[in-house]
Parts: structure tokens; sequence; C-alpha cells
């Protein structure tokens, strides 16, 4: 801090400080360090399934907030339905990265599992919807996973959009929480560790899949 100082003066004294340039690269500095930061789910047994994922979504948010145009809470839903869906039918799903589009790799949806077509999003769209009835042509089965507040939106333009009854709806904290519950066959004790099974598969997309250490979640 002694060294930095004297260069400040240093400078100052040729004229060419520029105190909010200086001021600029730090904050952009303080910011990376937090963004590095991976997310944290905190007291695992003191809270439900749903709480848990309410709460890294929520951070995900935040962080969006502060990044403009980096889709943390799309990448986290993404790769957590991924994860559980690993889990569930091990080396039969197939994984891409967040960003890519659909229609880059041709497929229906983000994940194909039998006849049903999974479409996870934060953000519901009649773009969505007219994916979902194209899904129907092809004789598969489409399934919207998006963020609980939406899903009240996604029911609506899928009545708008004629497929209401023909179509699941569900919210990531209910499609991610059945099934770790079922797994753990609704015992505490066996619950946080079928959580640690479940944030280990997605820790392991995300290396696979992103490479951005900041998308990782960490147990305290």
């Amino acid at each position: 801090m002694e060294a930095y100082v004297h260069w400040l003066n240093k400078i100052h004294g040729m004229g060419l400080l520029d105190l909010e340039a200086i001021e600029r690269y730090w904050i952009g500095e303080v910011e990376k360090f937090f963004h590095a930061k991976p997310f944290k789910i905190r007291e695992l047994s003191a809270h439900s399934v749903e709480a848990i994922v309410s709460d890294l979504l929520e951070e995900a948010f935040r962080r969006q907030q502060r990044s403009a145009g980096t889709m943390y809470a799309g990448t986290l839903l993404q790769h957590l339905v991924g994860a559980k869906l690993e889990l569930k039918w091990p080396g039969r799903v197939t994984h891409h990265p967040a960003a890519e589009a659909d229609d880059v790799s041709d497929r229906p949806g983000d994940f194909l599992v039998e006849d049903a077509s999974i479409h996870v999003t934060t953000s519901p769209s009649d773009t969505l919807v007219e994916k979902c009835t194209a899904n129907l042509h092809q004789g598969c089965r489409p399934v919207i996973v998006t963020v609980e507040d939406s899903v009240g939106h996604a029911r609506t333009i899928a009545k708008r959009g004629g497929i209401l009854s023909r179509i699941e709806i569900q919210s990531a904290q209910q499609f991610l929480s059945s099934n770790i519950n079922e797994w753990s066959g609704f015992k505490a004790s066996a619950r946080t560790g079928e959580i640690k099974r479940l944030v280990a598969k997605y820790n392991e997309l995300i290396d696979a899949f992103e490479g951005d250490p900041s998308l990782r979640i960490e147990l305290r």
C-alpha cells in the first residue's frame, strides 16, 4: 500500500493522476472478485429444497442486475435441471452450454428424455409456445420448467396458443424438490445427502460445459 501511494503521488506530480479512472478500475476489480465467487447454499438441513432452489435463483438474478447481458439465472437453472435428469437417467441425457440455442444443434428443447421435450427457461415467451407446438406436431410431449413466479405467465401464453391442455408446466422448485424428497424417502438425514449429490453433478456440468467457476455451487 505504501508503494502504491508513493506511485500515486509520483504520477500526481507529473500531472497524470486521474482519480476517476483509478476509482473505476478498482470498482471493476471488486466486482470481478465477487462475481468469481461461487453460489452458496447455507444451512442445508434447515431449509426445504424449494427454499434452497429459490435462494440460488434469487442470487443469480441479483448477479444479472449487476452484470447486464450475463444470464446467470438461466444457466443455473438449466444445469440444475440437467443434473437432476442425469442422476435419474445416468448417461442417457445430452447436455449443452446454456448459451447454445436449440436450433443450432437441431434439438427440440433443452433436454429430450424418451418422448418428452423439456424446455428450461426463466422467461416463458410466445416463441417458446411455438416451439412446444412444433414438438407436438413432431410427436414429442413438451414440458416447460420455469421459475415459480413465471408459471402463471407460462400458462397464460400456452392457453393463448391453444396448447395448455397438451403440455406440462412446472416450477423449477417443485421439479427439483420432488425427486430429492423421493430419493431420500422423505427422511431429513438422507435428504442432505441427495442435495449434495445434485450439487456435485451440477458442478460437473458447469466445469464441462460452462468453464466459469462463479457458476459453481458451494455448500457451507
